[in-house]
């Protein structure tokens, strides 16, 4: 739907339920070339510029919310838009909305803006979220032992990550993950560097997916993880290539 009042948006409404669907018809309505493509050029990266980040704790109080937000954090700092959904029954961002005087926030759509971070909580409303183009959308599926955790959900995501402790009471829920999930990236919290090299062999082929986060003890504090970027790969979008023309007054720049 492209028009821009309400007699051109039932008539689209109308052509659509016709089959009258034509994206060069729909796109020969606006007035030139450049509009056209550049309306054109709008749509398409609205479905494919996002990405999803899904984190999934082996157990509770393990720092997934922690990694969820400082995910959105660096990506936030590399230049991307992203925000953080809350998508498991903590009531986290709730209370940071109600405790923070500086929080602001709207229960509309669920949406609480505190230290330069955009976080989501009424699930309900992931249309409306999704709507909003971020590059990134982080997803904090809390504890995979909760009941509402779907696991189906967490698969569906572009990018997968398991936060997960190296205690000896935090291995066996580790153990039990890896029964579940076999395709994912590994996030260790709270591991010392003596124990790294050894948990490392105990991923055997997932080694080469598995990180030590290092410490981190407010969510909202930026510490730099590097493997962030081996983990997400992010790239941003190229600018088009500026050209010249050649015009009586002399070189002149433009666009692709």
């Amino acid at each position: 739907m492209l028009g821009v009042n309400a007699a051109t948006l039932k008539k689209e409404l109308s052509d659509a339920l016709d089959d009258k669907t034509n994206i060069e018809e729909i796109f020969g309505q606006l007035p030139t070339e450049n509009q056209r493509d550049k309306r054109k050029d709008e749509i398409e990266s609205s479905f494919t510029s996002s990405k999803t980040v899904a984190v999934i704790g082996s157990m509770h109080r393990i720092g997934t919310t922690t990694q969820a937000m400082q995910i959105v954090k660096h990506l936030i700092l590399s230049g991307f838009t992203a925000c953080y959904i809350q998508l498991n029954s903590s009531d986290y961002v709730q209370s940071v909305g109600e405790f923070y005087n500086d929080a602001v926030v709207d229960d509309n759509i669920g949406l609480v803006k505190y230290q330069n971070l955009e976080m989501y909580y009424r699930q309900e409303r992931i249309s409306d979220i999704l709507s909003k183009n971020y590059n990134y959308y982080v997803y904090d599926f809390g504890n995979i032992q909760d009941m509402g955790f779907t696991l189906v959900q967490y698969l569906e995501k572009d990018i997968k990550i398991v936060v997960c402790g190296s205690k000896s009471n935090e291995l066996p829920h580790m153990q039990n993950v890896l029964k579940i999930i076999s395709s994912s990236e590994y996030i260790f919290s709270f591991t010392s560097e003596n124990d790294q090299k050894e948990i490392l062999g105990w991923m055997e082929d997932k080694k080469s997916h598995t990180y030590f986060s290092g410490y981190v003890p407010d969510p909202f504090s930026y510490s730099p993880n590097p493997f962030y970027d081996k983990i997400i790969k992010p790239v941003k979008s190229e600018t088009p290539t500026e050209k010249k023309r050649f015009s009586l007054f002399g070189w002149r720049k433009y666009g692709k």
